[in-house]
């Protein structure tokens, strides 16, 4: 398991990270832990995503028997989460199948989150391991991060192994997910990802994850990084006390921690 620090924001520890599936993964509307599809590449399968998440259910139910793959994983949603409709788990899991057997690697993520946090099935570690590498061998982001997280972890029956995380971590940072290069940050902070410490790459990495979603923790880190004088203050980096006046001065952890 991750150590102990004393800083709120160093780790994103196992409980909140469940809280965090729970509260928004199992979703195709945008979010900036969520997007609606992590493999769209054009602004048309965008905007096509954007009009499936506002669909008034008829409408979606009738997309989703047409075969619309995005459709079934929209409607799947609302089923697991009783968002207009009333709770119904073996048929948003019916839905999520579907979306599987077309080889939609967010379907298969999100039954990993099913299993995960126990939405309407009993809590599976294991399984929840093997629907992210499912996801995650088909280059899906969210599966990559969370298949990183369960092995850094030792999670599902797997040995703690964040060196072995750390190659599914670059993989989703590659794809701007944020709280992939937090964590890489914080591997080369704290050495734990078998690289030895390196401040100058945790700061680079930190700095990748607040431009890409304004990542609170990684901007947080980011702080205490400067204000410890472990990294130099860089153009674009957060504005604290002297720090602004000369990319050479530094503040204190306890005038860092108030910013």
């Amino acid at each position: 398991m991750l150590k102990q620090e004393s800083r709120a924001y160093k780790t994103l520890g196992v409980l909140a990270a469940i809280l965090l599936l729970g509260a928004c993964a199992l979703s195709t509307r945008e979010h900036s832990e969520s997007p609606p599809d992590v493999r769209a590449e054009t602004e048309q399968d965008k905007a096509l995503l954007e009009r499936i998440a506002a669909m008034p259910l008829a409408d979606l139910q009738a997309l989703a028997d047409e075969g619309n793959v995005k459709a079934k994983i929209e409607l799947a949603a609302r089923y697991a989460n009783g968002n207009g409709v009333e709770v119904d788990t073996p048929k948003a899991i019916a839905l999520l199948d579907e979306a599987i057997a077309a080889g939609d690697s967010q379907a298969m993520f999100f039954r990993g989150v099913m299993a995960h946090n126990g939405m309407g099935v009993p809590v599976n570690m294991a399984e929840a391991v093997l629907w992210y590498e499912k996801s995650a061998a088909k280059g899906n982001m969210f599966g990559e991060y969370w298949l990183a997280f369960m092995i850094g972890n030792g999670l599902g029956g797997i040995s703690p192994n964040w060196p072995g995380a750390v190659p599914l971590l670059e993989k989703a940072a590659a794809q701007n997910h944020s709280d992939a290069q937090f964590m890489l940050g914080w591997l080369y902070e704290s050495g734990e990802g078998g690289q030895g410490i390196d401040y100058e790459k945790a700061g680079d990495w930190y700095r990748k994850a607040t431009a890409t979603h304004l990542n609170q923790k990684a901007q947080f880190n980011l702080i205490n990084l400067l204000g410890e004088g472990k990294i130099k203050w860089r153009e674009g980096d957060p504005v604290i006390p002297k720090q602004a006046e000369s990319s050479d001065s530094t503040v204190d952890s306890q005038t860092a921690h108030q910013e």
